[in-house]
This record gives structure tokens, C-alpha cells and sequence, in this order.
């Protein structure tokens, strides 16, 4: 599948296979995320007969949402679940690394021992994954009482990083929910199950009882339960173990051999109480190796097997890159005001002018108010005389000169600036002042102006008011 096309599932990719087991299958994904964000995550592939299943699936997406409560760094965590027509989807963190089933098997393949340090390392570091997971509450504050059910070395994980990481919570309950409804018959790794599970009570000890077994097979490299058939290992495992490790491996200590041995007592009061006690224990019998040790232990055991992986896992990133050119992302920023000039658009490229053509029009508009209200505050005498219709002083005649210019210059600029849009002269907007002295008609650039005040009166009017005490504008009078 190297070489193939992958599969969408929504904003997933599935890619290569690289674990399988007896409810699915492991494969390479990548999460494509909005403006190229990416993610390499781990997806795991439920067999179809177990998502065509309404109950398991309801069973399996309920435990999976609980799961991703769960946030430990010796814990992979759940990202999300997908549901097609007739499969089921986990998606998972991607732990760069190993199982520790996948370890086991090639020190026996090659006679080779964990060292007392490192299983310590590995197995403390599980249980207080383990203990996270059994304190967990909701969102509400409530405990979840998780119990992950299936703790065995095909799911603990061991990171190039030298952390050891549980997976698969939530799995496990769905799967017994199952099998439950279906005749009583018991499914699962039997050889890894406490005693009261078989008989169907589970609660935090039955984890440390089954951390507890792990931990004796990678102290010795044998399997705790070894059967002909099922009704046997079912048999030993009610009995339970009883072996210290010491007794097929001679070099794990007395203390260390006490630590394993009190995770499984088969009365569950009797037992070690806690994954967290269990892991103190661990690390009191044995001084732990650096997560530095442990990552380099597990590179000389499968260094080139997660050197192929990691080349893999860099062709996929690139190519999703690839195939998704931040380029290709430039429309969906389309609606968005442009932040570079070079990208305006027609619309916005006008609103400047726009602005500038209302601004002029509101320039102009003021100037004539100005002047009305400038006439309402005449005196009775200067307003009786402007009825009676005597020659107007230079100084009235430079104001209104000013007034009738400026208006009809103002409205051009605003012509020329807004392009398209065209402004009404000022002049005409403006509504009739409420005086009885006339507003001077609009003068055309053809008339001659009047001579010009001098520049002391002039001087004088520049402001046309004064503030008074109150801050209030008082116009002068002479300047109206």
C-alpha cells in the first residue's frame, strides 16, 4: 500500500498498515486540517463486523469519548472517532516507537533479557498512566471510574523518546459489552485477566493485577500461563501466579521480585491498591534508567524497523504538503479585507474616494449653515436694513463671495475624486435658511468678485467667534 492512493475519511488519510490484531488493524494517518494544517496521528481500523454491530458501536464510541479525558504523556491519547457506512475509525496520537509485544518477541527470537532497570523504567511509567486514567473525571468533576480492562503488552507502547505509553482505553469495555450479550462467552486475552474479572468484577486493582503480570514476563521472558486450550488458561488464571520472577530468572532481586508479587495477590483486598503504589514499588525495588537509557535500548533492538517507518512517515507528511499547495488556499481568504495594497479590490479601491467625495460634501454643507445661523443672530436693526435692500458693505460682500466659491469648488474635487459616483453641487443640497434676510444666489466663476476686505478686518474674523467662560461660541458681530 506503499505506493497507493490513500483512503479520505473525512479530514483523514488512511495509509499504510502497520500493526494488526484480532478487532483491527493499525494504520498510518494524517489529519488534514484547514489553511495546511497537518498531523500525523495513528488510526485504528475496527474489523467490519464489529462496526456493522449498532450495540458495539454505541458501546465503543461512548468509552472512546470518555478516553479522551484522559491526558497523560504515559498515555496515547484519543483524538476522534469516524463512522462510515460499515466501518469504525479510532483516531489515535502517533507514538513513534514500539510495542512491548513486538519487543518481547525479538529478545526471545535473538535470547536476549530486558535489564532489571529497564523493565522497571517501562512498567513504573505504565502504571502511572494507568493511575491517571483510573482518577479521571468528567467534565462536571465527577470520577469516570475507568477501568481499561485489557492492559498486556500489545498495548503498551515504548517511544523512541524513552517514555512508555498505555493505549486502547475504552476499547476493551466495548469489546466484553459485546461478547457479553452474546451467549456469556468470554473473549480477550485471557492470560493477562485478573481472577474476579473472569467472574465479571473489575475496578482499578484488576489493571494492576494485570500491569502485574506483564511486568513478570519482562522480568523472566516466559509467559506467566501456558495451556493446551482455553478451559486450562482459564483454570490458571482463577489460581493465578505464584511464581516470584526470581525463580526463572535469577537475577531480579528480592525486593524487586516482592514489588511485581504485590500486584497479584488473587484476593484484590490483598493486592497492591493503586497503579501509582504499584509503580512506587517498581521504583523503591529498582532504581528506574532514564527515559535517555530507554529510548536507546529500544533503538538497538529495532533501530532499523523504526528508521524504515520514520522514512515512510516523512513521504507521507510530503506529499500531503504537496498536494495541498498553500497556494491553492488564496480563495478562502477571498471574503476577508485584503491587507496588501497589490490585492485591493475594485470595491474596496473606491472606498477612498468615496470617503473623499462625502467628507467635500460635508465641507461645503457646514459652510452654509454656518452662514444661516450666522443670520438668525443678526440684530432686528441689521436684519431690517438688509430688507430694506442697502448696498452691501466690502466686508459682507467677501463673505459671501467666499461662500458661493468655495461650495462649487468643493463639489468639483469631489467629482473628480469619486470617479463613478458624481455629488450634487453643495449649494443646492443645502436646505433654505429660516431668515427673513435672503441667502445670496449661488455666483457663477463668470462674475466678477468684489474687492476684497482689508486684510485687518480679515484678520479679525479668523476665528468669526470667541469662547465665553462656559466654553459656549459667540460669534462676532462684526463678522456676520
Amino acid at each position: 500500500m506503499g505506493d497507493a492512493l490513500p483512503r479520505i475519511l473525512g479530514r483523514y488519510a488512511l495509509y499504510d498498515e502497520i500493526a494488526a490484531g484480532g478487532m483491527a488493524t493499525v494504520h498510518l494517518g494524517r489529519l488534514l486540517g484547514a489553511v495546511g494544517f497537518g498531523r500525523t496521528v495513528a488510526i485504528k481500523r475496527l474489523h467490519p463486523q464489529y462496526a456493522r454491530d449498532q450495540d458495539f458501536v454505541a458501546m465503543f464510541v461512548d468509552e472512546a469519548r470518555l478516553a479522551a479525558r484522559i491526558q497523560h504523556p504515559n498515555v496515547v491519547q484519543t483524538i476522534d472517532v469516524v463512522q462510515t457506512d460499515d466501518e469504525l475509525f479510532l483516531v489515535m496520537e502517533y507514538v513513534r516507537g514500539e510495542s512491548l509485544s513486538w519487543v518481547r518477541r525479538a529478545l526471545r527470537e535473538s535470547g536476549g533479557q530486558v535489564p532489571p532497570e529497564i523493565a522497571v523504567a517501562v512498567m513504573a511509567g505504565a502504571a502511572y498512566g494507568l493511575h491517571h486514567a483510573h482518577d479521571a473525571t468528567a467534565e462536571t468533576g465527577e470520577p469516570l471510574g475507568l477501568v481499561h480492562r485489557d492492559v498486556s503488552p500489545q498495548n503498551i507502547l515504548i517511544g523512541e523518546d524513552g517514555v512508555a505509553r498505555v493505549l486502547d482505553f475504552g476499547v476493551a469495555k466495548a469489546s466484553a459489552r459485546l461478547t457479553s450479550t452474546r451467549g456469556g462467552n468470554v473473549k480477550g486475552k485471557l492470560g493477562y485477566m485478573a481472577p474476579e474479572q473472569l467472574r465479571g468484577s473489575v475496578d482499578r486493582r484488576t489493571d494492576v493485577y494485570a500491569a502485574g503480570l506483564v511486568a513478570w514476563e519482562l522480568l523472566t521472558g516466559k509467559k506467566a500461563f501456558q495451556a493446551d486450550n482455553e478451559g486450562q488458561l482459564v483454570l490458571m488464571a482463577t489460581e493465578g501466579c505464584t511464581k516470584p520472577p526470581s525463580a526463572l530468572a535469577p537475577h531480579v532481586s528480592a525486593d524487586l521480585d516482592a514489588a511485581v508479587m504485590s500486584a497479584l495477590a488473587v484476593d484484590p483486598d490483598a493486592r497492591c491498591p493503586t497503579a501509582r503504589e504499584f509503580a512506587a514499588r517498581l521504583e523503591r525495588a529498582v532504581r528506574p534508567a532514564t527515559a535517555r537509557v530507554v529510548g536507546e535500548y529500544l533503538a538497538s533492538i529495532a533501530g532499523p524497523r523504526l528508521a524504515e517507518r520514520a522514512r515512510r512517515v516523512a513521504e507521507i507528511e510530503r506529499a500531503s504538503v504537496e498536494a495541498t499547495p498553500l497556494a491553492a488556499l488564496a480563495p478562502a481568504r477571498a471574503a476577508d479585507e485584503p491587507s496588501n495594497p497589490t490585492h485591493l479590490t475594485a470595491s474596496s479601491a473606491a472606498r477612498p474616494r468615496a470617503r473623499g467625495a462625502l467628507w467635500a460634501i460635508l465641507g461645503a454643507s457646514a459652510v452654509v449653515v454656518i452662514g444661516g445661523v450666522g443670520a438668525l443672530l443678526m440684530s432686528p436693526a441689521r436684519r431690517a436694513r438688509g430688507a430694506a435692500g442697502p448696498q452691501p458693505s466690502a466686508q459682507t460682500e467677501a463673505t459671501r463671495a467666499t461662500t458661493a466659491s468655495t461650495a462649487p469648488a468643493a463639489s468639483a474635487a469631489a467629482e473628480v475624486d469619486a470617479a463613478p459616483v458624481s455629488a450634487p453641487p453643495a449649494a443646492s443640497s443645502a436646505p433654505p435658511a429660516a431668515s427673513s434676510a435672503p441667502l445670496a444666489p449661488p455666483t457663477h466663476h463668470a462674475t466678477p468678485s468684489p474687492p476684497r476686505a482689508p486684510k485687518a478686518a480679515k484678520g479679525s474674523c479668523d476665528p468669526p467667534y470667541t469662547l465665553d467662560s462656559s466654553g459656549v461660541k459667540r460669534y462676532k458681530p462684526e463678522c456676520l
